[in-house]
């Protein structure tokens, strides 16, 4: 006959290995990292922008009669009081060619749906189309005096402080990862691709600790603010439900566990 305090110590063992093995599943990092570099967005997050302010008028002179067509990144059909969502589709290591090395590089890849600027009280509906963020392993494959799609990204990798300072960024970027991660670039003018902007332009924007845009403005002359995009807190519950429910869920699993072993 089995010693029944042995059995209660066996117990034991597998109640409290069960526990660790829990809490060990919970704080595994689901995103892609490197020894360097982490990407801390994850599949199926949901993050959603609120513009603020959108002077039609002023960017239309700016950056041309089609600063908002379709193709144009975050300012595709903007206008002030609508929302913008992107839903994480997958975060992977793939290769990517790369101009400045005229080869196939590493690189991480985001791939996300988009619903681009939609009235509040709409439904979503089917997403716009399908995007990708692409960040290479190695962050000088970027190329010299390199501007960002949307002149700063929406999702960095982290330390973006210490990706950002290995890239050869453009000289009107200046790079703050201190108390509250930020970017700001001044854009001369007919600095971008297509020859604009007419003049010059500062773009200003805050990081949450994930590497994600929390507030993203455009000033004219400094102090016109022609955008002004917020992380809309409102409607970003996707990013704080799936914690909780899992925090709920191993909390009821520990006490099964505890009320089958007792």
């Amino acid at each position: 006959m089995k010693n029944p305090k042995k059995m209660q110590i066996d117990r034991k063992k597998i109640l409290l290995f069960l526990i660790f093995l829990s809490i060990f599943l919970v704080i595994i990092p689901s995103n892609v990292s490197s020894s360097s570099y982490n990407i801390e967005v994850s599949e199926d997050q949901g993050i959603i922008w609120k513009c603020n302010e959108c002077d039609q008028e002023r960017l239309k002179r700016l950056f041309g009669n089609h600063w908002d067509d379709n193709g144009t990144g975050i300012f595709e059909d903007m206008r002030k009081g609508r929302l913008m969502r992107w839903v994480i589709r997958d975060v992977d290591k793939e290769e990517r060619f790369s101009i400045e090395t005229q080869q196939m590089e590493e690189a991480y890849i985001i791939e996300y749906k988009k619903w681009v600027w939609k009235e509040v009280e709409r439904e979503w509906g089917d997403e716009d189309g399908y995007e990708e963020i692409v960040f290479y392993n190695d962050p000088e494959d970027f190329g010299e005096d390199y501007i960002f799609k949307n002149i700063v990204p929406f999702i960095l990798p982290m330390p973006f402080g210490d990706y950002l300072k290995e890239t050869d960024l453009y000289e009107g970027y200046t790079i703050d990862a201190r108390v509250i991660p930020s970017i700001t670039c001044e854009i001369e003018e007919n600095d971008l691709d297509n020859g604009r902007p007419e003049e010059m332009v500062k773009v200003q924007a805050m990081y949450t600790e994930k590497g994600i845009v929390k507030s993203y403005k455009l000033y004219w002359q400094n102090h016109h603010v022609l955008i002004d995009i917020s992380i809309d807190s409102d409607f970003n519950n996707e990013t704080i439900i799936l914690p909780i429910i899992i925090i709920v869920f191993y909390i009821g699993l520990i006490y099964l566990i505890y009320r089958i072993i007792k």
